[in-house]
């Protein structure tokens, strides 16, 4: 095929409106299901019926490619066909032929799948001349014909994109029943031709990661002007499930497997491939070429040694000479024992071309179960050079939870930036081209990782308050935190009834919970930065406020558990703490990540809850009845009080509310 490159943008010379308005087809019945089987001579009037018939006698012998054309079957075809205002898409497959400057297109005609129509190439535009003859549909002879305005008949014209083989429609197709004046079945205006996946993908994909957000950019590498963008979490798999050779010590290849099944004595062999390999030197070759025999047709099988199936294998893999790279391979499994080769079947999506890059293969495994062997076979290909294998990776069950793909379409320019991500994350990244609505394959991945925050931001709400100050509370287990201005951050601790707080200078520990409090009331929800430092701050003792990095639910025996909140019944500046809503007994708790709880032990749980009061030493607990080793129990007039009942006290200098 000849190679030539061009840029161009295509601007189509009229619209498929225009040309609909100028030439409305007859109303015929709905067109459903194949179009070809209810297609009838009723789309046309009686005039048009002449025409036809007269049109028959313009038949000519079909076209066809030379034998000296190179015919190519693996081309696809995109566009709307358009008949009596319905839009179709082409079926039929596409194969395309070449023999110097000539080109063969097969399928174009939507009626007439087995037509060829014949262009020449000059420069970039390949033109087929006007009313080639593609078929017979019913008493109809169809022909190819193109227009430029909806009037008269005209060559059909394509701008061809050698580089990315690739032909794009410059006027209207018309699927017509004459060579001379229009009378058609189908009129096209947006048809794309291209070789199934030769659009290339984008070059140098970079990813500049912040905290929780990862700015993507790219270099196109064709006339593409949109793009795709994907990307996930990449999970960790469990060390304990994962087994990988990297073949450097061969001591641990004695339960590998090779099978020379082509029988020519060259099979796969351990070799030290030096800087080739894509880990340490060692690598397993298999031949297609040898500088002795020549051109080679291996059929050369490398077998793992007994192994669990159900998770997945991996492997890098490339031609091992970058200019003699298309070496064919494909990947095998066997559960149980084989008794021979056939007892191995397929699990990779046909065979597999390498490239000269050394690339990551992974295959799923999970609909074998049991334990069994795999194989990677090279096969289906000659006079290459070799196959090079590397890093093999078995990941059993469980070993690890792949993340679903995040996308993101349509992209106009060669950049995005992903916005809320985790922190100290690792994420990995692929972007596909787009053109004319064609995509090229994905790139490979690009991983990178979030940053550490260098501040955690927390918002007070303005209805955690008591009427006075606003609460929240705060947690990290690994980061010491800097306490801003306009807040405080307390521990605290609970006896006789009563939670006491005790405030924390300066930092906020790692691993310390703390219920935060303002220096005044709020009007609306502000949030405070606080400042990841180095700087550990002073050690906190006696603390019973406890927190968790991740959402959960807290049911330890021996405790009751408290959350921040307003109380039951939601009501003004009650906020304090509360038995979870969820539980009629505070055994139980769900906890936000990064949030503090208070865990108070069984015997010193003497309350529901414990709001928050106006004693700027503490806060008013609840009792569940009066606690007469608590002290003396005085009320608001400081009158002593023996038995009290419902109402607010003084005990140990402290206000008590009893219920």
């Amino acid at each position: 095929m000849k190679k030539f490159y061009v840029t161009l943008i295509l601007a189509l010379v009229c619209t498929m409106a225009s040309f609909a308005q100028g030439h409305n087809l007859v109303e015929g019945k709905e067109l459903k299901l194949d179009i070809r089987e209810v297609v009838a001579n009723r789309l046309f009037n009686a005039t048009n019926s002449k025409k036809i018939l007269a049109a028959k006698a313009e038949s000519v012998d079909l076209v066809s490619p030379p034998e000296s054309a190179t015919v190519e079957t693996d081309w696809l075809i995109s566009g709307s066909y358009y008949n009596n205002g319905n839009a179709y898409s082409n079926p039929n497959a596409i194969s395309v032929a070449f023999d110097g400057n000539d080109v063969y297109i097969q399928g174009l005609s939507f009626l007439c799948p087995n037509g060829w129509i014949k262009g020449t190439i000059d420069g970039t535009t390949v033109t087929f001349p006007n009313g080639q003859y593609v078929g017979d549909y019913g008493s109809n002879s169809i022909y190819a014909c193109g227009a430029n305005d909806g009037g008269a008949l005209t060559d059909l014209t394509f701008t061809y994109y050698e580089s990315l083989n690739l032909l794009i429609l410059n006027n209207i197709y018309i699927e017509n029943t004459s060579t001379t004046e229009l009378s058609y079945f189908f009129f096209s205006n947006d048809i794309v031709v291209q070789e199934d996946g030769v659009i290339p993908t984008p070059a140098n994909v970079e990813a500049e990661p912040a905290v929780t957000s990862a700015a993507i950019s790219w270099e196109e590498t064709s006339a593409a002007t949109g793009w795709n963008l994907r990307y996930r979490e990449i999970k960790e798999i469990d060390p304990s499930l994962m087994t990988t050779w990297d073949f450097e010590d061969s001591s641990l290849l004695s339960d590998w497997s090779v099978i020379d099944n082509d029988g020519d004595g060259n099979g796969w062999a351990y070799y030290n491939v030096g800087n080739k390999a894509y880990s340490g030197s060692y690598a397993f070759l298999s031949a297609s070429y040898d500088n002795t025999s020549g051109a080679l047709t291996p059929d050369n099988w490398l077998i793992t040694p007994k192994v669990t199936l159900g998770g997945k294998v991996s492997f890098f893999a490339c031609g091992f000479d970058p200019n003699y790279a298309a070496e064919v391979f494909a990947v095998y499994v066997c559960v149980g024992e084989p008794s021979s080769i056939e007892d191995f079947v397929m699990v990779s999506d046909g065979d597999i071309t390498a490239t000269g890059t050394m690339a990551k293969y992974e295959f799923d495994l999970s609909s074998y179960e049991g334990e069994g062997y795999i194989a990677i076979r090279h096969y289906n290909c000659s006079d290459m050079f070799y196959l090079e294998v590397d890093d093999v990776t078995v990941v059993l069950p469980g070993g690890e939870s792949e993340a679903a793909w995040i996308n993101v379409a349509g992209l106009n320019s060669e950049n995005y930036t992903i916005e809320g991500l985790e922190p100290e994350t690792n994420y990995e990244v692929q972007v596909q081209s787009i053109l004319f609505g064609v995509t090229s394959e994905w790139t490979e991945s690009t991983l990178f990782t979030t940053l550490a925050p260098t501040d955690i931001t927390v918002t007070v709400p303005a209805a955690a308050t008591d009427g006075e100050f606003n609460y929240a509370t705060l947690f990290y287990s690994d980061k010491n935190l800097v306490i801003p201005e306009g807040i405080g951050a307390y521990t605290a601790t609970v006896a006789n009834g009563n939670v006491t707080l005790e405030e924390v200078k300066e930092i906020i520990p790692a691993g310390t919970a703390v219920v935060l409090k303002t220096a005044s009331k709020l009007s609306e929800a502000t949030d405070f930065s606080f400042a990841v430092t180095n700087e550990t701050g002073a050690s906190v003792e006696n603390n019973m406020l406890r927190g968790s990095d991740e959402d959960a639910t807290i049911n330890a025996e021996g405790y009751k558990y408290y959350m921040l909140s307003l109380n039951g019944a939601s009501e003004e500046n009650s906020i304090g703490f509360y038995w979870d809503k969820n539980s009629n007994s505070g055994t139980k708790l769900n906890t936000k990540a990064h949030k503090a709880y208070l865990a108070v032990p069984q015997e010193a749980a003497q309350a529901k809850g414990y709001p928050f009061g106006d004693d700027a030493t503490g806060i008013n607990g609840v009792s569940v009845s009066a606690d007469e080793k608590a002290g003396e129990v005085f009320d608001l007039q400081g009158r002593r009080v023996a038995r009290p009942v419902k109402g607010i006290y003084i005990v140990n200098g402290k206000k008590i509310v009893i219920k």
